[in-house]
């Protein structure tokens, strides 16, 4: 469980400094936020 949760956590930092030089649209940005939210909970329901 915790190898998928460092891989998550590899893609999304790696999303995030594509996301900066990119510069998406506000929806892109909380589209994202919201895929990270949802994962973050669900890595902690697993943990319970």
């Amino acid at each position: 469980a915790r190898e998928i949760c460092y891989a998550v956590i590899c893609v999304f930092s790696y999303l995030a400094t594509g996301l900066k030089q990119r510069k998406l649209s506000q929806k892109d940005q909380d589209s994202l936020a919201n895929a990270t939210k949802i994962i973050t909970q669900e890595s902690s329901d697993s943990h319970r």
